[in-house]
């Protein structure tokens, strides 16, 4: 974008040594914003915990029509998540979360819990330009990959199916965030693509369609250490297909936003707040299930 001579440069000048004593304070605390996040210019390694209860108010139909559950069907899913990033190299972070899943399902009279273990998945982060280098936004290549650990549904030994927790398929991701932060204020974007791949299912190759997910998130800090922030999120995945033929109708988008805390309460101990929910209307979501959530955490820096 061009500029006058003059004023351009010592704009230019500003901006490049202002903002970056503010960006310090605002990127630190947008780590813990949203997830898992990153680490901190400050930090070595972080680990922590967070647990979320979601219910199922409906689902939305292959056609994109909503459906609200009856009156006597309901789902419930709480999930249980530790996690631990690592400062491999100065631009490089691996990571790792393993979860548990426990979940609830009515039916007329039929009531059953059951539960077990979430994926397994591991993560590398690639600095390509961090918080505070340049003017630029921070800009960071991510990398994973998934083993399932669980049931899936055709393995599945109750009645609603509440001990499936997994669908069964190894995965791997590759995606890009983009982060920006001027005291108060921080923004982010983060796109992923998800490639499952192959399994057997009843004598069949079965492979679930890539998915495509994005956040964009931003948020400020009113106050030292404590952050408020917001996110809108967009997930999608194609069809899947049953030796190589591609079953129609399987296709699922949804749509969720929610608000985010955080609040450092020590200089290493953080505490995480996040709530969720989809659009509960018809053209909002597609093979989806509608819910909302509510979610708790702490996180440890080293």
């Amino acid at each position: 974008m061009r500029t006058a001579p003059a004023w351009g440069a010592a704009a230019a000048v500003l901006l490049a040594l202002a903002p970056r004593a503010a960006d310090a304070a605002a990127c630190c605390m947008s780590t813990s914003a949203f997830g898992v996040g990153r680490l901190s210019i400050f930090e070595d390694a972080a680990v922590g915990l967070n647990v979320s209860g979601a219910p199922s108010l409906g689902r939305w139909t292959d056609e994109g029509e909503w459906r609200a559950n009856s009156a006597d069907y309901s789902e419930f899913e709480a999930r249980a998540n530790v996690w631990g990033v690592y400062r491999v190299l100065p631009w490089l972070q691996a990571g790792v979360r393993a979860g548990w899943v426990e979940a609830h399902a009515r039916a007329a009279d039929v009531q059953e819990w059951g539960g077990g273990p979430a994926d397994l998945s591991a993560s590398l982060r690639f600095e390509i330009l961090e918080i505070g280098e340049s003017m630029l936004p921070a800009v960071a290549l991510l990398v994973g990959a998934s083993a399932p650990l669980g049931r899936t549904a055709d393995e599945s030994q109750t009645n609603l199916g509440t001990d499936a927790t997994t669908r069964g398929a190894w995965s791997l991701s590759a995606g890009l965030s983009v982060e920006k932060a001027i005291e108060p204020w921080f923004a982010r974007v983060d796109a992923s693509v998800l490639v499952p791949l192959p399994r057997t299912y009843l004598g069949a190759t079965q492979r679930f369609g890539p998915g495509f997910d994005i956040l964009a998130g931003g948020g400020m800090e009113p106050r030292q250490g404590l952050v408020l922030g917001i996110m809108l999120r967009y997930s999608s995945e194609g069809a899947w297909s049953l030796d190589d033929q591609e079953v129609p109708g399987t296709s699922a988008f949804d749509l969720g936003v929610g608000p985010s805390a955080s609040w450092k309460i020590t200089d290493d101990w953080t505490l995480q707040a996040s709530a969720e929910t989809n659009v509960f209307a018809s053209k909002t979501g597609q093979n989806r299930f509608g819910r909302w959530s509510l979610a708790g955490g702490v996180r440890r820096g080293f």
